[in-house]
């Protein structure tokens, strides 16, 4: 038999970027979904609970009596990182509540969501970062206690990360 010319031209798309369909292989993408979930939610709980500080933080001292820059900081920071820890503790509770009654499929499908989500990829990406930023940060600024400063840099700092990268996930140019 022989080839006709169109049967014999090559692909305009190369092979390699193609994309590739739906397999089994997928599940194995995802070796712990459940993981997947509680990781998302508990991230989530850290910057909600960072965030509540920063914003009403401020607010509740200057009520109090609180005027200094430098002791409004302070106080924030010592707070920072019990919110932190209420808001991922709560949120983790209210996952496993979420969870527990869910299939195994269900569960995947949640976490494969949540794995491929450009919006939530980014949204993690700038929380590592400010993260890491504020904990170098506390490392810096607190020469004295260069643990707890990282530690309270990392928790004031992911909250209003989570608001820079929800704007950014709104321009279609950041994704």
């Amino acid at each position: 038999m022989m080839a006709t010319a169109e049967e014999s031209k090559p692909s305009p798309v190369p092979p390699e970027a193609k994309q590739p369909t739906e397999t089994a292989d997928d599940d194995e993408k995802i070796p712990h979904p459940t993981y997947e979930v509680y990781r998302h939610t508990l991230l989530r709980g850290a910057n909600v609970a960072s965030l509540a500080v920063v914003i009403f933080g401020p607010v509740v001292l200057l009520f109090r009596g609180v005027r200094k820059p430098t002791e409004m900081l302070r106080r924030l920071g010592a707070a920072s990182p019990k919110a932190v820890a209420t808001g991922v503790g709560l949120l983790g509770l209210m996952t496993f509540n979420r969870l527990h009654d869910q299939t195994e499929e269900q569960v995947f499908d949640r976490a494969y969501r949540l794995r491929y989500n450009k919006s939530q990829l980014l949204s993690d990406k700038v929380t590592y970062a400010s993260a890491l930023g504020g904990g170098l940060a506390g490392l810096m600024l607190m020469p004295q206690a260069r643990v707890m400063g990282a530690v309270q840099g990392v928790c004031l700092s992911i909250g209003p990360a989570f608001v820079v990268a929800m704007g950014m996930a709104g321009k279609k140019k950041y994704i």
